[in-house]
């Protein structure tokens, strides 16, 4: 008994007979069960040709009458559902982002995970779709590959307003003396002077304890925004060093970046703009900075800036409220450069 044929038009017949031929083997089965089904020949027949299932051939039969050459397709899958509500991976970005992590410099898969409460491979998935690296070193681009020498940059300001926290580099216009390796910083002797994690954290005069002590996200959105005012605020103060300088401004996250140059307006042009990814990064690249600088001995210019700012710092941790911690602003226009300081044995 002959089954009743498909109603197959000209141009899917085309479409089927091409697919039969085309040597992917999942579209040339369910072609091939169209074709004879069209033909006139029963399921139970179609399935012992093929050497299919009966329901196989009733699925695409069914597949083929609902939706065309469309139904032989695999259908998108959804996938496993998630498990975390947005707000709660939105918190986790925010977390990763601006929040320096309660030990260590930069944020690892299994310590977010532990103090979140969720599994490590939720922690990759979120890092994932959203391009976040903690474990990468970063470094203040302005220093770069093929950069400056340490030489020939300061920082002479910096304030801390977390969310929003800001470094200004002034740069010596004029020819590099030398340039820096891959990481941004350098040594005479082209290695790099790494400080430990506890180094890097340690003392009341450090940038993580500074930025633990004034909270990681400022508190509420309200107050997020008045901390990047006092910000602004303090930006707007710094005069225009001259031709001899340009002033780079690098911010912890590109949030503050953008938010401080549609406050700043005009005066935005005096500063060149840089943003790193990641607060702990930014903290981390600060530090070691400050500390290769320090080691290496270099020009009287630099050590009195760095000191000026440990002194500030330590008489923050010292005044500040711990109920409602203010903001830390500081800035000292560039000093002149003097001749690099011999190294300590």
């Amino acid at each position: 008994m002959q089954a009743r044929a498909f109603e197959v038009n000209e141009g899917q017949l085309r479409t089927l007979h091409d697919w039969v031929n085309s040597g992917d083997a999942r579209l040339m089965q369910r072609a091939r069960v169209v074709l004879l089904s069209h033909e006139g020949v029963t399921a139970e027949r179609v399935s012992e040709q093929l050497g299919v299932a009966r329901v196989t051939v009733y699925k695409w039969r069914k597949r083929f009458r609902a939706l065309g050459l469309r139904g032989l397709h695999d259908l998108p899958r959804s996938g496993q559902p998630r498990k975390l509500a947005k707000s709660t991976r939105d918190g986790l970005v925010s977390r990763t982002v601006f929040e320096i992590p309660p030990s260590g410099v930069r944020w690892s898969v299994r310590q977010l995970a532990r103090d979140a409460g969720i599994t490590e491979h939720q922690v990759r998935r979120i890092w994932a779709d959203h391009g976040l690296q903690p474990h990468k070193r970063y470094g203040f681009p302005v220093l770069g590959s093929h950069g400056r020498h340490l030489d020939e940059v300061q920082l002479c300001g910096l304030f801390l307003a977390p969310p929003h926290n800001v470094c200004v580099l002034a740069v010596r216009q004029g020819d590099a003396k030398g340039s820096l390796g891959p990481s941004g910083v350098g040594s005479p002797r082209g290695r790099r002077l790494r400080r430990s994690v506890r180094d890097l954290r340690h003392g009341e005069d450090s940038i993580f304890a500074a930025l633990e002590r004034l909270g990681a996200t400022g508190g509420s959105e309200q107050e997020a925004e008045q901390r990047l005012g006092s910000v602004v605020a303090g930006l707007e103060r710094i005069p225009d060093p001259g031709p001899s300088y340009e002033l780079h401004l690098v911010c912890s996250s590109e949030a503050t970046l953008q938010g401080i140059q549609d406050r700043l307006g005009a005066r935005a042009g005096l500063f060149r703009f840089t943003a790193l990814p990641l607060t702990c990064a930014w903290a981390e690249s600060l530090e070691q900075l400050l500390s290769d600088v320090s080691r290496q001995g270099h020009s009287g210019a630099w050590t009195a800036q760095i000191h000026a700012l440990r002194e500030n710092l330590s008489a923050h941790s010292r005044t500040e409220n711990a109920q409602s911690p203010e903001a830390f602003g500081w800035y000292e226009p560039p000093r002149p450069w003097s001749q690099p300081m011999a190294r300590s044995a």
